[in-house]
C-alpha cells in the first residue's frame, strides 16, 4: 500500500484524483509514514508533499507525516538558498576570468521548478573547460573548502574533481567532462558551450541550452547511474519538458548527433510512466530503437520503483559487487580498487575510514555476507538485488549499436 501512496501520487492526472480519495482514506498511518520513507529516499519528498495537496490528499496523511513533510520543505528552501549563495560567492571570487556551467539541481531548482523549496539539492555541480580546472579548484580552496585528494590517480580518470567540502556548506563538484566514459557517445563541447545562455543573476555562470540539459539528464538517470536513481530524476525531466521551452526536433537531432537516442528514448519513456512527462508522440517515434520493447520498459520502471537505500545495506552491496563483476569497464578496475581498499596499512585504513569520501570495504565485509543470506529468506531484498541488476544490464542496451 506504501507503495501505491508514493508512485501512484507522481503518476496520477490531477483531473484523475477522485478515483484516489477514497482508496487513500483507508490508508493506515505506518504505510503513509512508509511512503513518506520512500518520498526521502527518492530525493523527492517537498514535491510529493506539493502533488499531494493538489491532488486534495494531504489531509489524508497522519499529523506527524505532515509536520514531516513540512519541515523537510523549510530544510530544502534554506539550503537550496545556501546553495545559490555558494554559486554566486564562486562566481564573484572568479571576476568574470572564466564561465561555469551549472548542471542538474543548481539550474533545474530556479529556472523549472515553481518553488526553490521543491527540488533538493545535494551539492552544486558546475562544469569547467578542462584548462581552467586547476584555477578554478585553487579559487573554490581559497573559499575555505577543502578537498580528499589520495588517490588522486584514480580521480584523474573520472569525469570530476573530488568533491570540494566546507563545513555548513554544499559540496562543490567540479566536473571536466559530463560524464565517466564518455567514449560511449559523441557529446559536442564546442557546441555545447556555443549554445549556453547566461544566468540571469549571477554574472559568469552559465545555463546549457534546454535540448542540451535535457540529454545531460537523461544520461545522467539512465547510464551514468545505470538506473539506480531516486524518481526526482523523471521529476526533474518532467519538468524540463514542461517549462523549458525546449525544441523538439533539435532535441531528436542532438540525441542522434551524440548518439544518445538509446538512452534519451528509454528515459522519455520512463518520465512518461513513472510521473506522467508530456512527450509527445512523434519524439518517442523518431528515437525509438527497433529492438525495444515493453519488457524493456517494464525492467526499467521496476529497476527505479525498487531503489536500494543508500548506505552500506546487505542488498546494495552485494549488487554493487555483482555488477562490478559482470560490467566488463568496471571489471578493468576491479584490480587497482582491490588493492586501494584492501591492501592499505592500517595507520592508512584509519585515516581513509574518517573521509568524506569515506569507502571502506572491510566495514562492508559484514553485510554483504548479511546480503547473501538476505537473498535467500527475504523477497524485498530479492526484488531490490534483481533490479540493480536490470539496470545494469540495460546501461549496456542504452549504448549506441554503430
Amino acid at each position: 500500500m506504501q507503495d501505491q501512496a508514493f508512485f501512484k501520487v507522481f503518476a496520477t492526472d490531477a483531473s484523475a484524483a477522485s478515483g484516489l480519495q477514497d482508496a487513500f482514506a483507508n490508508i493506515d498511518p505506518s504505510a503513509w509514514n512508509c511512503a513518506v520513507d520512500a518520498a526521502v529516499l527518492h530525493q523527492c519528498a517537498p514535491l510529493y508533499r506539493e502533488r499531494l495537496s493538489e491532488l486534495g490528499l494531504l489531509h489524508c496523511l497522519p499529523g506527524e507525516a505532515q509536520d514531516r513533510l513540512a519541515q523537510i520543505v523549510r530544510k530544502t528552501a534554506l539550503s537550496n538558498l545556501q546553495g545559490l549563495h555558494q554559486l554566486h560567492e564562486l562566481m564573484t571570487r572568479l571576476q568574470e576570468r572564466t564561465p561555469l556551467l551549472v548542471l542538474k539541481g543548481g539550474y533545474l531548482a530556479r529556472a523549472c521548478y515553481r518553488d526553490i523549496s521543491l527540488r533538493p539539492m545535494r551539492d552544486l555541480d558546475v562544469l569547467a573547460r578542462p584548462g581552467d580546472v586547476a584555477m578554478i579548484g585553487e579559487v573554490i580552496r581559497g573559499l575555505g573548502y577543502a578537498q580528499d585528494r589520495r588517490f588522486e590517480e584514480a580521480w584523474s580518470q573520472l569525469h570530476q574533481e573530488p568533491a570540494f567540502m566546507k563545513r555548513g556548506a554544499l559540496p562543490v563538484e567540479l566536473h571536466r567532462r559530463l560524464l565517466d566514459n564518455e567514449t560511449v557517445f559523441g557529446i559536442d563541447y564546442d557546441g555545447l558551450w556555443a549554445r549556453a545562455v547566461p544566468a540571469k543573476d549571477i554574472p559568469g555562470l552559465l545555463y546549457m541550452a534546454p535540448e542540451d540539459q535535457l540529454i545531460h539528464l537523461c544520461l545522467h538517470a539512465g547510464y551514468s547511474h545505470g538506473l539506480d536513481i531516486g524518481l526526482y530524476a523523471f521529476n526533474d525531466i518532467a519538468m524540463m519538458v514542461a517549462t523549458s521551452g525546449l525544441s523538439w526536433p533539435l532535441l531528436v537531432e542532438r540525441a542522434q548527433e551524440w548518439r544518445a537516442e538509446r538512452c534519451v528514448f528509454l528515459t522519455l519513456r520512463m518520465a512518461q510512466v513513472l510521473v506522467g512527462a508530456t512527450v509527445p508522440a512523434e519524439v518517442t517515434a523518431a528515437l525509438r530503437p527497433a529492438d525495444f520493447s515493453a519488457d524493456v520498459l517494464d525492467r526499467a520502471v521496476a529497476a527505479v520503483q525498487h531503489k536500494l537505500a543508500e548506505g552500506y545495506v546487505p542488498a546494495s552491496l552485494l549488487a554493487q559487487f555483482v555488477v562490478m563483476i559482470c560490467d566488463r569497464e568496471r571489471r578493468r578496475a576491479l584490480p587497482a580498487k582491490v588493492k586501494r581498499y584492501l591492501l592499505l596499512k592500517r595507520e592508512e585504513r584509519q585515516t581513509w575510514k574518517n573521509s568524506p569520501h569515506e569507502m571502506n570495504w572491510y566495514r562492508q565485509l559484514e553485510p554483504l555476507l548479511k546480503g547473501v543470506l538476505g537473498l535467500v529468506t527475504s523477497r524485498a531484498q530479492r526484488d531490490q538485488f534483481r533490479a540493480r541488476l536490470n539496470g545494469a544490464r540495460l546501461r549496456r542496451w542504452m549504448e549506441p549499436t554503430r
